[in-house]
C-alpha cells in the first residue's frame, strides 16, 4: 500500500477561493504584511467550454489602520506524489509539516478534487502523543470549507503536524468522471490535489 509523504509549504499566499468557500476575515489582531512595491499575482484555474465566455474576477483588500499584533502565516501540507490506481475505492494520501516554532493554529481549508473523499489533521506531539485538530470524514469538492476555530490551539515546537485522507476513484463516485482512469497530481480538476492549509501565528 503506497504511503509516501512529503513535507512542504506554499508561501506568499494572501488568500484563496475554491467551490463552497467564502470570504472570511482574518482573526482579530492578526494579519498579512505586503511591503511597498510588492507585486501581486492573481492565479485563476478555468476550463474550455467550447464557448467564448466572459469572466469579471474582483479582488478586494482590507487594511488595517495599524499594525496588527500577529502576522497570520498560511502553510500548505501537501503531497504531490500519490498514484491513484483505476478503480480505487479508498487510496490513501498523506503529507506532513512540522512547524519551526511554537505556534497558534487558527483555522484550515482540505484541498482536493472530485475525487478526494476524506482528510484529517493530526498533531504529533514532542511526547508522543497525538491530538486530532479536524476530521473530514464526506469530503465534497462543491463544498470546500475553511474551518475557523473558535480558540485557536496551541502547538509546541518539535509537533509534527499530520493530513491524512483518501481519494475514491471507484465508479460507486458519482463525481469521478472517469473510473478507470489512473489519476496523479494535476490542476485540473479531473486531475487531483491533496493540501491541508492550515492558518497559524507564531506564538
Amino acid at each position: 500500500m503506497e504511503r509516501r509523504s512529503v513535507r512542504a509549504r506554499i508561501p506568499g499566499c494572501l488568500a484563496a477561493y475554491v467551490p463552497g468557500n467564502a470570504a472570511v476575515p482574518f482573526p482579530d489582531g492578526t494579519g498579512k504584511l505586503i511591503p511597498a512595491h510588492t507585486g501581486l499575482s492573481l492565479q485563476l484555474h478555468y476550463t474550455t467550454t467550447g464557448r467564448a465566455l466572459l469572466d469579471r474576477p474582483q479582488l478586494a483588500l482590507w487594511f488595517h489602520a495599524a499594525k496588527p499584533a500577529r502576522e497570520l502565516k498560511i502553510v500548505g501540507v501537501h503531497s504531490t506524489d500519490f498514484v491513484i490506481p483505476p478503480g480505487a475505492a479508498d487510496h490513501p494520501a498523506q503529507a506532513t509539516w512540522t512547524p519551526p516554532a511554537d505556534i497558534l493554529i487558527h483555522g484550515f481549508m482540505p484541498h482536493m478534487h472530485v475525487r478526494g473523499s476524506r482528510m484529517e489533521y493530526v498533531a504529533r506531539l514532542p511526547d508522543g502523543g497525538l491530538q486530532r485538530l479536524l476530521s473530514v470524514p464526506r469530503f465534497r469538492f462543491p463544498w470546500q470549507r475553511q474551518y475557523r476555530l473558535a480558540e485557536p490551539v496551541s502547538v509546541p515546537a518539535g509537533t509534527t503536524i499530520v493530513c491524512s485522507g483518501a481519494f475514491d476513484n471507484s465508479s460507486r463516485n458519482e463525481a469521478n468522471p472517469d473510473p478507470d482512469k489512473e489519476v496523479r497530481w494535476g490542476d485540473q480538476s479531473w486531475d487531483e490535489m491533496f493540501i491541508g492549509y492550515l492558518m497559524y501565528v507564531d506564538r
